[in-house]
């Protein structure tokens, strides 16, 4: 599924061309960035919370490193924004806790709460790097 719709997308943007606009584009509405950043993080919560196959400390483990990650990954966007730019955004804050999510998602049931920790904050300085 992932490399079909990613070929397809990437077919799709060779077909559209470039953008005839060449400045950077901002966010339209931050609202629904937030609400759609808060709805992606309360769906990942179940995901990887529910991957255990049944409540116990499997999954309590991997919701808790979940949150854990997502929050240090929104912290750590957060202060980089602040540092470099001099006004963090919430836009920066919700993309923090999408990058911890992503990076906990494959060990969440695996690590401890510390390594979660850790595990936000290194994804989120290799997303902001990479912006």
């Amino acid at each position: 599924v992932h490399i079909s719709s990613g070929t397809a997308a990437h077919i799709v943007s060779f077909m559209l061309g470039k953008r005839r606009h060449a400045q950077a584009s901002k966010p339209h509405t931050v609202p629904f960035v937030i609400l759609g950043g808060s709805v992606l993080w309360f769906g990942w919560t179940g995901f990887n919370g529910g991957s255990a196959m049944h409540a116990g400390s499997l999954a309590t483990l991997a919701t808790t490193n979940t949150f854990l990650a997502a929050a240090v990954g929104m912290v750590t966007w957060v202060s980089v924004d602040a540092s470099v730019t001099d006004r963090p955004s919430s836009v920066g804050a919700m993309t923090g806790a999408v990058s911890g999510l992503v990076g906990i998602t494959p060990v969440a049931g695996f690590v401890s709460p510390m390594s979660a920790l850790l595990v936000g904050l290194v994804t989120a300085l290799a997303c902001v790097s990479a912006v």
